[in-house]
């Protein structure tokens, strides 16, 4: 990277979300999308005029082997992100990955692997843990205010009428399914604000579709008597709520995945007889802190980067969880030594 200048990112593919994410980088200071790829030449020149990216190449290699990009924004199928992060990792870019990490932690665990071998950063591009909002919660947990944690529940749903069976979520092969399109937010939030601790087993429930589950309940048991459960759907009503209860007080937040506002979002602490506190948070656009926060790593802003431990965890509890659905039976997991 050229010392003076802000971090030029490149975008393999022009899913949809990568039209989110790339206004996000270009609303972040010391950031810009300099390059689009797609194995479409049009498809890549038509993305990159909507979206004023002046470089649009027509396969993913000439963005990752251009000298000029410095992180790479990788919104493509989950099956393909091994590769895709090797390739980038080895010319020296910066990877943003988009959630699931992987189809499996072993895969995972490689893709970590492989970037600190290469000296680079790698993140999961979840939006919901760079918010403001999840930082107050944090520190509401870890106060004690709650008292000792004892049970979690989440949800996060959607309804499609019909089923888009043409979906690539609806392809297990590309790694589709509830559970790691939503469940990965459910779980996500189950390890970061109840227990930093893989559970000790999990146990789970699901309907399918085209081989791919359209909705899972999963029961999740940790240590010190700690239980969560969530549910996930793309056949029911939208949601996206969570409960955190102790033996003194609770959180609720109904939104934790996406602010219903972005000029204020909110969750509130419940305690007894119908005592309630609501604790607000200003203005704040998720996805912008995210990129700021990657930002702040790639430059050495900030030296720690906690999302990627987290991520692993998440990967290997929704394995755990995707293979107690399929067997219909208990799985446990133990913490790496």
């Amino acid at each position: 990277m050229t010392s003076g200048r802000g971090l030029r990112w490149g975008i393999l593919g022009t899913a949809n979300i990568a039209t989110k994410v790339s206004k996000a980088i270009q609303a972040t200071e010391g950031c810009e999308v300099s390059a689009i790829g797609s194995r479409d030449p049009e498809k890549s020149r038509a993305w990159g005029v909507a979206h004023n990216v002046p470089k649009c190449y027509g396969s993913y290699q000439a963005v990752i082997d251009d000298p000029e990009i410095d992180v790479i924004y990788l919104p493509l199928p989950p099956n393909l992100h091994l590769e895709w992060i090797e390739k980038a990792a080895k010319a020296g870019k910066h990877i943003l990955v988009e959630k699931p990490v992987a189809i499996s932690i072993s895969a995972a665990r490689d893709m970590v692997d492989i970037a600190r071998s290469h000296n680079v950063h790698l993140m999961d591009g979840v939006m919901w843990v760079h918010h403001p909002r999840t930082q107050r919660m944090l520190e509401t947990i870890e106060s004690g205010a709650l008292g000792t944690l004892r049970r979690m529940t989440s949800a996060f749903s959607f309804c499609w009428n019909p089923l888009p069976a043409s979906n690539i979520r609806f392809n297990a092969a590309l790694g589709g399914g509830s559970l790691f399109d939503l469940g990965w937010y459910t779980v996500g939030a189950t390890l970061l604000l109840g227990c930093n601790r893989l559970p000790q087993r999990v146990q789970a429930s699901a309907r399918w579709f085209q081989d791919v589950d359209v909705s899972l309940s999963a029961m999740m048991w940790f240590e010190k008597n700690f239980v969560a459960s969530f549910d996930t759907a793309f056949d029911t009503a939208s949601r996206r709520w969570l409960e955190l209860a102790g033996t003194e007080k609770s959180i609720v937040c109904d939104d934790f995945v996406l602010p219903w506002s972005e000029e204020e979002s909110r969750f509130w602490i419940h305690g007894d007889e119908g005592k309630s506190e609501k604790i607000t948070c200003g203005p704040a656009v998720q996805q912008n802190n995210m990129i700021a926060d990657f930002r702040d790593l790639v430059l050495g802003v900030r030296k720690d980067n906690p999302w990627i431990e987290w991520s692993l965890r998440v990967q290997q509890v929704c394995d755990a969880i995707a293979l107690s659905a399929r067997k219909e039976q208990p799985v446990e997991l133990r913490e790496d030594k």
